[in-house]
C-alpha cells in the first residue's frame, strides 16, 4: 500500500495485478507517466550531466548548460530577440561563456527560471556489468554518437548523406559563415544541405574532409564481470602511462623529435611554414591573375590582406630611421624610390599596393553586407568596424604624406649612394647631389600637434586589433600550415602585430617628445643646392 500510495496508484490497480494485466491491455494514465519516466534517462546526482545535454540539440528538443545549470529552451526558441539560430549554434552544449558576454548575471532568475532543469554534474562510473552491455563501436564507420562528441569550433563533425566529415578547418573557409555549420556541428545536415548544395560539392571541394560512413551502433553480448576485486585499475600504469608524461624518459630523447625536443622543434617548423605563408601568398599575389573566385570570396580577403601585411612591415622597420635622425629617414625613403640607376620601384608597388587595398575593402564589405545583420554581435562585426576606422586613418595619412606633390612639399637635400645606409657625408663630393621630398619635417611638424598625435594613435589602435585578429583568421583557414602546427604558427602571427603595433605607437610618441627645436639650423645642416 505504501509503494501504491507513492507511485499515485488507487486502490482500483493495486502492484499485482499491474504486474499480471494483459499485454493487451491499454495501461491507466497514471502507469503511463510511471512507464514514461522509468524509460526517460535520470539525471546523475540529482543533476544533468553534460553527455545527456548533448543529446538534447534539436528545435523540438533543446537544452544548454549555463553557469553550471541546465536550460531546456526549446519553448523559447522563436522569442529570443536574437534569432532562433543563436541558441541553436550551442544546442547540447554549454553557452556559459558566449552567454556571459553579452547579458546580465540575473536574466536568467527574471525572465526564464522556469526552463531551469537542474544543476550540472559530472557523470558516476557505471557498474563494470553495465559498462560491458554497452554498444560496442563499429569498426568500419562512425556512430552518430560518436559524430555528436565533436561538436565545436575546433573540433567539428558532421554527417551528410552517409558520410562522416571533420570540417573544423573548412569553418573559417565557409561562404556562409562559420555558424552556418556550428549550427549542425555534431549533427546530420543532410536535408539543410541538399536544399542549397550541387550534389556533387563535397566530392568536388571536401572530398579529404571525408572520414568514412555512418553507421548504427551493432550490440554485443555482455562480458561476463569478474569477481576478483584484488585486480587493480591502473596495474600498467607505470608502463604505460608514465613513460608518455613530461617526466618520463621519452620526452629525454631525441627519437621522436630530435635533440632541441618537441616544443622547440615544433616552435621551428611553425616558424618556417609561417614565413613561407607570406612568401608564397605574396608571390601569388603578384604573379597571378587568380586572387579571388568571386567577389564575396574569402581569397580575396586572405591575399590582400598577406600582401599588405608584408608591405607594414618593411615600413614599420623602414620608420625605425626616424629615431636617428633626418639623414637616415629620408636616405632610406630615397632608397626605396631609386633601388637601381636606371629604375624606380615605389610608384609600381604603391600601384599594386592601392589595387591590394581596394579590393581588400571592397570584398570586406561583400562579405559583411551578406553573411552578417544587425543582429550581429559586436565580435563578429569588430573586423569591419576596425577596418571602418582604419581606412579613415589611412585616406588623411596618404592625403598628408603621399598625395603631396613634391613641388608643394619642403625639399631635403643630401649625397646618395647606393648602398647602406645610403648617404655620404655631406663633403663627399664623390656621392652625388640629391634632393627628395623632406618626409622627416613633414612628419615631425605634423605631430607637433598634440591632436594630431591622439589621431594617429587611434589609427595604430584600430590597425594593430585589426591585424591581430585578421592574421589569426588567415593562418586557421590557410591549408598550407598544418593542424599541429597551427597554435605554434599563431604564436607567431600575435607577436607581429604587437611587434608592428609598438613600433608604429611609438613613432608620433617620440616626434611629440623629441621635437626639432630650431628649424633653421636644421636647414642650415643641409648641402646647399647651389652645389648641385
Amino acid at each position: 500500500d505504501l509503494c501504491e500510495n507513492v507511485l499515485g496508484l488507487n486502490n482500483k490497480l493495486n502492484l499485482k495485478e499491474l504486474k499480471t494485466a494483459p499485454a493487451a491491455q491499454k495501461p491507466a494514465p497514471v502507469a503511463e507517466k510511471v512507464a514514461a519516466a522509468a524509460a526517460a534517462p535520470a539525471p546523475a546526482s540529482n543533476g544533468y550531466t553534460m553527455e545527456e545535454v548533448a543529446k538534447h540539440n534539436t528545435e523540438s528538443d533543446c537544452w544548454v548548460a549555463l553557469n553550471g545549470e541546465v536550460l531546456d529552451v526549446t519553448d523559447f526558441l522563436p522569442e529570443h530577440p536574437g534569432g532562433k539560430l543563436a541558441i541553436m549554434t550551442f544546442a547540447g552544449k554549454d553557452a556559459s561563456k558566449e552567454f556571459n558576454m553579452i547579458h546580465p548575471a540575473d536574466v536568467v532568475e527574471k525572465y526564464a527560471s522556469d526552463a531551469v532543469l537542474g544543476p550540472v554534474v559530472e557523470a558516476s562510473a557505471a557498474p563494470v556489468a553495465a559498462a560491458a552491455a554497452a554498444p560496442a563501436a563499429p569498426t568500419n564507420g562512425y556512430t552518430l554518437e560518436e559524430v555528436a562528441k565533436h561538436n565545436t569550433d575546433t573540433d567539428c563533425w558532421v554527417a551528410l548523406n552517409g558520410q562522416v566529415l571533420d570540417v573544423t578547418d573548412f569553418l573559417p573557409e565557409h561562404p556562409g559563415g562559420k555558424l552556418a555549420i556550428m549550427t549542425f556541428a555534431g549533427k546530420d545536415a543532410s536535408k539543410e544541405f541538399n536544399m542549397i548544395h550541387p550534389a556533387d560539392v563535397v566530392e568536388k571541394y571536401a572530398s579529404d574532409a571525408i572520414l568514412g560512413p555512418v553507421v548504427e551502433a551493432s550490440a554485443v553480448a555482455p562480458a561476463g564481470a569478474s569477481n576478483n576485486l584484488a585486480q587493480p585499475l591502473l596495474s600498467d600504469y607505470s608502463a604505460k602511462a608514465a613513460p608518455a608524461q613530461w617526466w618520463g624518459e621519452e620526452r629525454n630523447t631525441c627519437d621522436m623529435h630530435g635533440p632541441l625536443g618537441p616544443s622547440v622543434w615544433s616552435y621551428c617548423a611553425a616558424l618556417c611554414y609561417f614565413v613561407w605563408m607570406f612568401v608564397l601568398e605574396t608571390l601569388k599575389t603578384i604573379f597571378t591573375v587568380k586572387n579571388w573566385k568571386n567577389i564575396s570570396d574569402k581569397s580575396g580577403l586572405t591575399r590582400s590582406a598577406i600582401f599588405m601585411m608584408v608591405f607594414v612591415t618593411i615600413h614599420a622597420l623602414g620608420n625605425i630611421h626616424l629615431f636617428f635622425g633626418a639623414i637616415h629617414f629620408n636616405a632610406y625613403a630615397y632608397f626605396l624610390n631609386h633601388p637601381c640607376p636606371w629604375s624606380t620601384l615605389l610608384l609600381p608597388v604603391e600601384i599594386y599596393l592601392l589595387a591590394a587595398g581596394l579590393l581588400h575593402v571592397t570584398v570586406a564589405t561583400v562579405r559583411t553586407f551578406k553573411f552578417k545583420s544587425m543582429n550581429s554581435s559586436v565580435d563578429q562585426l569588430w573586423l569591419f568596424l576596425t577596418g571602418s576606422v582604419l581606412f579613415v586613418f589611412l585616406v588623411v595619412h596618404l592625403m598628408q604624406f603621399r598625395f603631396v606633390s613634391e613641388a608643394a612639399a619642403p625639399q631635403y637635400y643630401f649625397r646618395s649612394k647606393w648602398m647602406y645606409p645610403f648617404y655620404c657625408s655631406s663633403d663627399d663630393t664623390s656621392c652625388q647631389l640629391v634632393h627628395f621630398k623632406d618626409l622627416y619635417k613633414m612628419e615631425m611638424k605634423y605631430f607637433e600637434s598634440f591632436g594630431w598625435v591622439l589621431f594617429y594613435e587611434a589609427g595604430v589602435i584600430a590597425f594593430w586589433s585589426h591585424m591581430k585578429e585578421g592574421i589569426r583568421k588567415v593562418i586557421a583557414a590557410y591549408a598550407g600550415i598544418p593542424r599541429k602546427y597551427k597554435s605554434q604558427a599563431q604564436f607567431f602571427g600575435q607577436l607581429m602585430a604587437y611587434v608592428l603595433g609598438l613600433l608604429y605607437f611609438s613613432y608620433p610618441l617620440f616626434s611629440y617628445f623629441a621635437p626639432i627645436k630650431d628649424w633653421a639650423k636644421y636647414d642650415a645642416a643641409m648641402p646647399t643646392p647651389v652645389e648641385m
